[in-house]
């Protein structure tokens, strides 16, 4: 793919491999956030006031909808959390909680 650092990775995730999920999965953005394994390259979007109101009865409410976060913040841990089993990230998580008072 010609990556040539951090940089050039965060460029293809946001020019090449997102807009292919979003094809793939019909832009159902809740499956591309399962398949990066919830690592923050997405985000809750809230609906919100008169957008809501004027969609409510045209879409379902109960789903979420997401938005691409800036893919400058995706640092490394970002792309290495879309391998990692989601329980270990969990314990990491909790293991740094604890050990940073």
């Amino acid at each position: 793919m010609g990556l040539d650092g951090l940089e050039g990775l965060q460029a293809c995730f946001k020019d090449k491999i997102i807009p292919l999920l979003q094809e793939y999965f019909y832009d159902d953005h809740a499956k591309i956030h399962a398949v990066l394994n919830k690592n923050g390259m997405l985000k809750d979007k809230p609906m919100e006031g008169a957008l809501q109101k004027l969609l409510g009865d045209f879409i379902d409410t109960d789903k979420k909808i997401y938005q691409i976060t800036e893919a400058s913040a995706w640092g490394i841990e970002t792309f290495i959390r879309i391998y990692k089993d989601s329980s270990q990230a969990q314990s990491n998580e909790t293991t740094k909680q604890t050990s940073n008072p």
